[in-house]
């Protein structure tokens, strides 16, 4: 909490100064594009962006930041996890807000934006205005209302114009999925994590503005925009060389880790005894439904919007929790909702990568696993009743004999 509040006072010393200096920029100040580059770190991964204004005549130089939160917001994690958690704008100089790129060697690459005097101003004051108390929150959302698009509007909003961007589906482009695998794919448990959570709104096509919610996108198709017959953005000059690799060397990656479990799955099969074979499809079954009941909370129980349509559920189904009891309960009732769990694992087969949704590979190997257990429940099923019948016919034939050995006695 101390922190905190000297953080806000800092923030209140820098803000007067900056006004204080910013009423009377002088010729030779300027607006400028900051794109960090991403790190190791989920929340950092796809990179950072922010804008700077600079006068070395008045001595003004500060970044504006979209995107940051405060850890002491009443019930934090909850809002964060349902997306109801407020966002702000922060502002702070410029030597201070390198210092930790420069400790971590993480990339800083600086655009100059081509505005007259009076443009620079008139950003400045909409900066100004953003940072009131009323104005500076929002709620965050990841593709539509982020660092960077908040950053690619004010551009428009302050300068009171539209850019003029290209329109329609040019060939190349990508869903924004696709666009997310680009910056996670190096750090394959994150892809997978978020492949798993995002339903199929994620794989809706992003148009040339759409694209710019990644920073390296902002910076990249700002840098194609005519603004007054001239190319908005100036050439790029780095701040801060990047030194950081992501990535990830581990051989534990889902699609390994999910294929050992479907080859421990199948020797169970083969040669687990009825003990095994219950033990495994226990955990098996109860993680399956786990997942489920997940991927519906974050379809009812937040307000993401690309969480929804998730045809992840076909497999980590909530359904799973009667093929987890039918282990222990033998109703006949239950044994169709295992056909229809089998089912869906077929349909999401023939889904797979196509229609409504794409899917990671390390799914196949879940499918396969999901399909070997859930068969092997329902033929142990239905040798059941043969047994039963085997018995039975057994004993007619005993009580057969019994008889004719009795007539004969008589």
């Amino acid at each position: 909490m101390k922190r905190f509040i000297l953080f806000f006072l800092l923030t209140f010393l820098v803000v007067s100064q900056s006004n204080l200096f910013a009423q009377s920029l002088s010729d030779q100040a300027k607006v400028s594009l900051l794109t960090i580059a991403p790190t190791n770190e989920l929340y950092n991964q796809f990179g950072h962006t922010a804008i700077r204004i600079s006068d070395p005549i008045t001595g003004v130089d500060y970044c504006y930041n979209y995107g940051v939160y405060d850890f002491d917001t009443p019930n934090f994690y909850s809002k964060f996890i349902r997306g109801r958690l407020p966002y702000m704008m922060s502002i702070v100089e410029t030597s201070r807000e390198l210092a930790p790129y420069q400790r971590r060697k993480r990339g800083v690459i600086e655009q100059d934006l081509n505005l007259s005097v009076e443009e620079v101003r008139m950003v400045a004051a909409f900066l100004r205005e953003n940072y009131k108390p009323e104005n500076r929150y929002y709620l965050y959302d990841f593709f539509f209302d982020n660092c960077a698009t908040r950053i690619r509007d004010l551009f428009e909003d302050a300068l009171d114009t539209r850019f003029d961007y290209p329109t329609g589906m040019i060939p190349g482009y990508k869903t924004y999925r696709e666009l997310l695998d680009e910056k996670i794919a190096p750090t394959p448990w994150a892809d997978f994590g978020i492949d798993f959570i995002l339903g199929s709104p994620t794989d809706r096509y992003a148009d040339f503005r759409g694209e710019m919610f990644l920073p390296d996108y902002l910076a990249g198709n700002m840098s194609m925009v005519k603004y007054q017959g001239e190319n908005l953005l100036g050439p790029p000059r780095v701040l801060v060389e990047n030194g950081i690799v992501v990535g990830s060397n581990t051989p534990f990656t889902p699609f390994n880790v999910f294929l050992g479990l479907m080859i421990i799955g199948l020797v169970v099969r083969i040669w687990g005894s009825a003990k095994v074979k219950k033990i495994f499809d226990g955990l098996f079954y109860f993680l399956l439904a786990f997942c489920g009941f997940f991927l519906l909370f974050m379809r009812y129980g937040t307000d993401h919007f690309v969480t929804w349509n998730n045809y992840n559920m076909l497999w980590a189904n909530p359904l799973f929790i009667v093929a987890f009891l039918h282990l222990f309960y033998k109703k006949s009732w239950m044994n169709s909702f295992r056909w229809i769990l089998l089912a869906m694992v077929v349909v999401n087969f023939l889904l797979f990568n196509n229609f409504f949704q794409g899917f990671h590979q390390a799914v196949l190997p879940i499918l396969v696993l999901i399909v070997i257990r859930l068969s092997d429940g329902l033929e142990l099923m239905r040798r059941k009743p043969k047994k039963e019948t085997a018995k039975t016919t057994a004993g007619q034939i005993s009580e057969e004999l019994s008889l004719a050995k009795e007539e004969e006695e008589e």
